[in-house]
């Protein structure tokens, strides 16, 4: 039987096979301390280490299936951002069928309930977490964006995904490939979501047609809630992709 190592995590103690211990430790902030290891039974301390990372590290690569773990999705997604880095493959598989199980299990709660959720006060964060990585995926999958992995998990590490691209995503869901849908309610959306406090003459002063906006624009709005000392303005950053195109107009 192999001889286990013994790893003192924190306060946690605990006995890791020498292939695990050395798998794991790719992956994590402390590699090269570990990558001295050459096949001794001493013990290794690891106090800045988070007891939790480490037991999911080891939960998935003893795993051949999805992982079962009790995590967080902050705690996963660290895990994926951290393998995917190290080209841990295997690690970044399994987290991702993790995500994609939790996903469903929110997935028709959550858009069955988009018409009367608050989305930021009545989803607690792990749920507003999947929402976004499903949008995520759907742009992907629908073509509206091409996001390798990796770029995507940033984006959603960075809380990109606002509440304005949700709605958003929810109405163009609901208008079915726009048809019926005019460029008068397209861009009332686009106001209401993004610019709740601005009237609609400076709407129509400032923001495109599209609801796009070039670096001008972005300045001049800044310059306009500034004025007026409301906070909004800094969130007028240019869209970073368009929707789609509705009678030639592209939004």
């Amino acid at each position: 039987m192999m001889d286990l190592i013994q790893v003192i995590v924190g306060r946690e103690l605990f006995y890791v096979s020498p292939k695990d211990l050395m798998e794991a430790s790719f992956a994590s902030p402390w590699a090269k301390a570990m990558i001295k290891y050459e096949g001794s039974s001493g013990k290794f301390n690891l106090p800045e280490t988070d007891p939790n990372m480490f037991k999911i590290f080891l939960k998935i690569l003893s795993d051949k299936q999805p992982p079962e773990i009790s995590a967080s999705m902050e705690e996963m997604m660290s895990v994926l951002l951290q393998a995917h880095m190290w080209d841990f493959s295997d690690v970044v598989k399994k987290c991702c069928q993790f995500f994609s199980a939790k996903v469903q299990d929110h997935y028709n709660f959550i858009f069955n309930n988009t018409a009367t959720l608050d989305l930021k006060n009545d989803l607690d964060d792990d749920a507003f977490f999947l929402l976004k990585w499903n949008i995520r995926k759907e742009f992907e999958c629908n073509n509206y964006l091409e996001w390798n992995s990796l770029t995507w998990m940033r984006i959603l590490m960075d809380d990109y995904l606002n509440l304005e691209e949700i709605v958003i995503f929810k109405a163009l869901q609901s208008w079915k490939n726009f048809k019926d849908v005019s460029m008068w309610e397209v861009r009332r959306l686009v106001a209401f979501v993004r610019f709740p406090l601005i009237s609609k003459e400076d709407f129509e002063k400032y923001v495109a047609i599209s609801g796009i906006l070039d670096d001008l624009q972005v300045e001049n709005l800044r310059n306009y809630y500034l004025e007026r000392n409301i906070d909004s303005g800094f969130n007028c950053t240019p869209r970073k992709f368009k929707l789609g195109i509705h009678n030639g107009v592209e939004f």
